[in-house]
């Protein structure tokens, strides 16, 4: 079905269907986890307080080197409220993508929804997401903005998404990638059961969950942040000042993050039923990853002048291939000046 306007609710709306003599659907809260010994203790602690119910919370953890397996044992062994708990530890380090199918598979709430093992929901959030979701047959999703925190848990700001994030419309997934943040969102079960699991190579889930969501039908954003979201701690953050990440590694990143969703959501639109939008979505989704194909060879180093050539053809405005292309030649002592991206 397509998509049309954004739905915006406050936290308070929608409660009178929780409310209501119609039994609750049962949710699926999970927390995915990986060397977080520092914080994995609060994001339970979110986690167990949740105010809705019933609620199945499933923690996994992706074969982490430090404690962060040992204290999720010790917090669940301790926990005597109403959530049934299931503690999961995969045999081997899966990665992002594996790591949410496998948890995901395990899943049997209608409506699903996740956290990292160091960020913290906040105690209303699954009821009001859940309210929101059940409002209106065609909302298959809902996210709120999010209180950004440092390492030591001290606020930064309040994250309040602009109008393309929080109305995710196919128009503006397809040219900007726009990404949900997943660790402040909820979604029914059937963006899993139409779409099927990620790709193993896909690198950043938010894109690729904002597609399905826009080729299934509505979103719902609440302005009062629901989730206290860390800055600069997480296994795809990079917060520091080293030179060579700056200059390589950190572009790289950032391209593969839009390469393998695009790639996603190429292997995605073929459940999209209608023809003519299924060809048009495709279409543009190629020119996208041909794009971001030349994006990455520019940050690797595997080509320059015929990769760039192409992009500034297909995408005369677009400066981020140039910008890619000058950090090859920059020299390192620029970067030791400026410590920015060009």
């Amino acid at each position: 079905m397509p998509k049309t306007d954004t739905q915006k609710m406050q936290p308070d709306q929608g409660l009178s269907l929780l409310e209501s003599s119609q039994p609750k659907p049962l949710v699926t809260f999970i927390i995915v986890a990986f060397n977080q010994a520092n914080y994995i203790v609060e994001a339970i602690d979110g986690a167990l307080a949740q105010t809705y119910a019933p609620l199945e919370i499933i923690i996994s953890d992706d074969c982490s080197t430090d404690h962060t397996y040992d204290l999720i044992l010790q917090k669940v062994a301790e926990y005597t409220g109403p959530h049934k708990v299931q503690v999961i530890r995969n045999e081997s380090n899966l990665g992002l993508a594996r790591h949410l199918n496998a948890v995901l598979s395990r899943a049997s709430g209608e409506i699903i929804t996740w956290a990292a093992g160091d960020d913290i929901a906040l105690p209303q959030r699954t009821e009001t997401f859940v309210s929101m979701i059940l409002d209106q047959e065609d909302i298959v999703a809902a996210h709120s903005a999010v209180l950004e925190m440092d390492e030591a848990g001290n606020p930064l700001r309040t994250r309040m998404h602009s109008d393309d994030v929080r109305d995710i419309a196919m128009a503006n997934v397809l040219e900007k990638g726009i990404s949900i943040v997943t660790q402040s969102c909820a979604f029914h079960r059937i963006l899993l059961d139409r779409f099927g699991p990620f790709s193993d190579q896909l690198t950043n889930e938010g894109k690729a969950m904002a597609f399905r969501v826009a080729a299934t039908g509505h979103i719902c954003y609440v302005e009062t942040p629901l989730t206290r979201y860390r800055i600069g701690t997480g296994v795809s953050t990079y917060a520091g000042q080293d030179v060579l990440r700056l200059k390589w590694h950190e572009p790289i990143k950032i391209t593969k993050w839009y390469l393998s969703a695009y790639k996603q959501m190429l292997a995605d639109s073929q459940h999209i039923d209608m023809q003519d939008a299924h060809l048009a979505i495709r279409t543009k989704i190629l020119k996208q990853i041909k794009f971001y194909e030349n994006l990455y060879k520019i940050n690797t180093g595997a080509g320059l002048v015929g990769p760039l050539i192409s992009n500034v053809i297909a995408k005369p405005a677009d400066r981020r291939s140039l910008r890619a292309a000058l950090r090859r030649i920059a020299p390192i002592s620029l970067y030791r000046r400026r410590k920015t991206l060009p």
